[in-house]
């Protein structure tokens, strides 16, 4: 399957304990303060596969985070329905 830039989506990013670094092409988790860089393009599936990876991956031994993303559920975005009734 291939990999689009959604994988690095700010509530897919979120979903693993990751939030934007002083540079705009880095992410830090704010437990264990790993940090690692985006890749720069988008259209690269190579570099987007291995920064999906690094998602999961990239957090120190001992930090929550690396075994406990929060649901899929939760990098989905939900929307109030035509009228604000709940979606």
């Amino acid at each position: 399957t291939s990999v689009s830039a959604a994988v690095l989506s700010p509530p897919q990013c979120a979903r693993h304990g990751w939030r934007l670094g002083a540079a705009a092409d880095t992410l830090v988790c704010r437990v264990c303060l790993a940090e690692f860089k985006c890749p720069t393009s988008l259209d690269d599936p190579a570099a987007l596969s291995a920064a999906e990876g690094l998602l999961r991956t990239a957090h120190q031994p001992l930090c929550a985070w690396l075994s406990n993303p929060s649901p899929e559920s939760f990098g989905s975005l939900l929307l109030p329905a035509r009228f604000g009734a709940a979606p």
